[in-house]
């Protein structure tokens, strides 16, 4: 059924509505009437609401997700099942959770963490994105994170809330050494926005989750130092380096 308690058509998806002689019952009849409510849009005396979102096609129903995984991100309300799905595809991955984390500045981002086949082995997150951006809204194209193994709860679902974050240094060029000063002052700007670590100086801003909102969060931050930081230096200059390039071009502000 749809949000409205109204049956789906074929090709569309809805909540999994149990009913029938099958169907369990409460030795408790208060516990009874409150887990196995009538459900009036089907006309049934009592009903099994089982959270699980399926596509109602004529071969059978396909799962989609969870009704409690429906989040809303940016104002638009999203299937957290539907992302993982199509993590799940990405060759190489074993295992995928999606789960939408809070950055130190108060941003919401969309993260996939991903536990490989093969732990030992490369994974390529720019491909990755790049695969995901052709089957997903771009609103629902997470940032991508590879973990060891999905921690889990004894009921065998994946623990979100353990789950690491911020998200952990997985680059070579994690040292705030290797890169330069002005890199390393931008990279404590940009993990407080994104949430995210900057890796070496090819890291791109939209690559690990910007977007409009948070470039104009980072430029504000920048403009502490380099007063007439634009918007468009970020989207001229997403890589780390280069904007730290372009930023040394110009006077800095005196900070005291």
């Amino acid at each position: 059924v749809d949000s409205t308690g109204a049956r789906v058509a074929e090709g569309e998806t809805g909540e999994l509505i149990i009913g029938g002689v099958g169907l369990a019952r409460y030795l408790d009849p208060a516990k009874d009437a409150e887990k196995y409510a009538p459900h009036v849009g089907l006309g049934w005396p009592r009903a099994y609401r089982s959270g699980d979102l399926v596509r109602f096609e004529q071969a059978g129903l396909v799962f989609a997700g969870r009704a409690d995984d429906q989040i809303k991100l940016g104002g638009r309300r999203i299937e957290l099942g539907e992302i993982e799905a199509a993590l799940r595809t990405l060759p190489g991955v074993a295992g995928a959770a999606a789960v939408v984390q809070r950055t130190p500045a108060g941003n919401q981002v969309l993260v996939g963490y991903l536990a490989l086949v093969d732990a030992a082995s490369a994974f390529d997150r720019a491909q990755a994105t790049t695969r995901l951006r052709d089957e997903l809204p771009a609103a629902l194209v997470p940032l991508l994170a590879v973990v060891d193994e999905l921690p889990t709860r004894v009921s065998g679902k994946v623990d979100k809330a353990a789950l690491p974050w911020p998200l952990p240094a997985t680059g070579d060029a994690t040292d705030a050494g290797l890169l330069s000063p002005t890199a390393a002052w931008l990279a404590g700007k940009w993990a407080a926005i994104l949430g995210s670590t900057v890796e070496g100086s090819d890291a791109d801003f939209f690559a690990h989750g910007g977007g409009s909102l948070t470039a104009a969060q980072f430029v504000s931050a920048l403009r502490e130092r380099y007063p007439d930081t634009r918007v468009n230096d970020i989207y001229d200059h997403p890589r780390i380096g280069a904007l730290a390039d372009e930023l040394d071009s110009r006077t800095p502000a005196v900070v005291a």
